[in-house]
């Protein structure tokens, strides 16, 4: 097994320590840190999202969340960014608004949506931390005043650890520790001992890390997505839809053949147990 520290960058490591229903205690200092307001609950909504295909079952959201039972907020794990992915993670935040604004006949504007991208490979020439609203620029007037989206360049959150500067190292700790290794999350523990979250996710992280079934479950989820991509950009539309599935069915076998149980494979790539069941004795 590859000894590549896993760190939050994968989404899904993201998404097993802080989208925990029975404990909000990261998730909350997460949204705290980031958002400079105090979160008093959090509803994790993500189960309440009506989905029919296995491409939004996977990728629909990282979290969703409504904070202090007003302020619906989707953060996003995004590994690489391209313009598919801004239009992607755009549309899935505007079926957001739409599906939670529209109540009976009206339209409800009690409620606040805020979107945050936790991006890497952006680039050099982008900020650590935008914001962005749909604004008149000249005229400085909001065209909706509910409707916020952030994005931070976490390969700048990550340099900030190796440059030493203590007060910026202090402001971003807890978007530093979700992209340190595990060397360096040690360092970091070591540097504010005492910090309960810190101490927390490292204890989560590491525990992850030490998880061969958790490591094996991250290897089929990076396979899927490279078949996935693969099959997008080399395939014409009509092969496609074909290409995807057989991407799908070849991670299912794979995930057979480490010995995961079908009820587990169906729960991951969201085949049928009786297609997942053919699988298992086809070649």
């Amino acid at each position: 097994m590859n000894s590549q520290f896993l760190t939050s960058k994968y989404d899904i490591v993201f998404k097993t320590i802080f989208c925990d229903e029975d404990n909000h205690f990261l998730m909350t200092k997460l949204l705290e840190d980031i958002l400079k307001i105090k979160v008093k609950t959090i509803t994790f909504l993500n189960k309440e999202l009506e989905v029919k295909f296995l491409k939004e079952r996977r990728k629909i959201v990282d979290s969703l969340v409504l904070v202090n039972d007003k302020l619906y907020v989707q953060l996003e794990v995004n590994s690489s960014m391209g313009k598919e992915i801004y239009s992607r993670n755009f549309c899935f935040f505007s079926n957001i608004i739409s599906t939670k604004t529209v109540k009976a006949e009206n339209y409800s504007l009690d409620e606040e949506f805020i979107h945050i991208d936790l991006s890497y490979r952006l680039g050099k020439k982008r900020k650590v931390i935008e914001e962005y609203k749909v604004r008149n620029k000249e005229a400085m007037r909001n065209y909706v005043e509910n409707v916020k989206l952030i994005e931070i360049n976490m390969d700048k959150i990550l340099n900030i650890w190796y440059t030493k500067d203590e007060k910026q190292i202090e402001k971003y700790k807890y978007l530093i520790m979700l992209c340190l290794n595990r060397k360096n999350l040690e360092k970091l523990s070591n540097k504010y001992k005492g910090d309960k979250y810190i101490m927390k996710y490292q204890e989560k992280v590491t525990k992850l890390n030490e998880n061969e079934q958790f490591r094996r479950l991250v290897s089929y989820e990076e396979d899927f997505k490279f078949r996935e991509n693969t099959a997008y950009i080399n395939g014409e539309k009509k092969g496609q839809k074909k290409g995807i599935k057989q991407g799908i069915e070849k991670v299912a076998q794979n995930m057979l053949k480490d010995g995961c149980s079908v009820s587990s494979v169906a729960k991951y790539t969201n085949l049928s147990e009786k297609t997942i069941s053919e699988l298992q004795y086809s070649k």
